[in-house]
């Protein structure tokens, strides 16, 4: 889908061709580094999206026009290579097929409004998507979330530490079990008055508290 058409450049889904200055660039903040013959093919392609152009029609209107001394097998090897970089650039959202005997097809993925748009790229990590006809340079950037490798070690460090603090939690309930059953025994074990209480035990002693009478004291008394 073409916008924003002028005789300089137009916006084709993502990629935005300025014919003017021979630059590409997408919605999502990337710039592509075309060569000469590589920015006419893709814009030849771009203004026939969703349409396929043999690898004859590209060469004689590209290549031979510009050099008739390339070889045919030069110009398939600038095509491949302008396949990888829109491929990279479009992160999903453009492309180019190619299919023998039919030959190469510019397409996207890229919805009929902005906020299709942004919401399409933001849903794949990215910040910094501009409207269309903008480019990166001028768009207004939003602070940078982290990017996905970030987030998933944040939220695998915090799932860690989560479990940690369970398996602490745990420990020390046992603990406390553990301590309520010794001095069970001990209560058993430790003559006790009525104004006696067990403050702490080790393996043979343990601290008695007496409070009888206005005051409290403590000794410690073999079990």
């Amino acid at each position: 889908m073409k916008s924003n058409m002028s005789e300089s450049g137009y916006f084709a889904g993502p990629l935005n061709l300025d014919r003017e200055k021979m630059t590409a660039d997408t919605a999502l903040g990337a710039v592509l580094d075309l060569q000469r013959h590589e920015f006419d093919a893709l814009d030849m392609l771009a203004m026939r999206e969703g349409e396929a152009l043999t690898f004859e029609q590209l060469y004689e209107a590209v290549w031979k026009t510009q050099d008739d001394s390339i070889e045919r097998s030069a110009a398939r090897f600038d095509l491949e290579r302008l396949i990888e970089k829109v491929s990279l650039a479009g992160e999903g959202f453009m492309w180019i097929d190619f299919v023998p005997e039919t030959g190469y097809t510019f397409r996207t993925h890229w919805g009929h409004n902005w906020n299709t748009h942004k919401s399409l790229a933001t849903q794949r990590g990215h910040t910094s998507v501009h409207p269309p006809g903008k480019s990166a340079k001028t768009a207004d950037q939003s602070p940078a979330n982290p990017t996905p490798g970030i987030r998933l070690t944040i939220q695998l460090i915090a799932g860690i530490a989560a479990a940690v603090l369970v398996l602490f939690m745990l420990v020390m309930v046992l603990l406390n079990v553990i301590r309520s059953d010794n001095y069970a025994v001990i209560d058993q074990e430790v003559p006790l008055s009525p104004y006696e209480s067990v403050i702490d035990c080790d393996i043979t002693n343990c601290i008695i508290l007496n409070c009888s009478g206005d005051r409290c004291s403590d000794e410690e008394r073999e079990w």
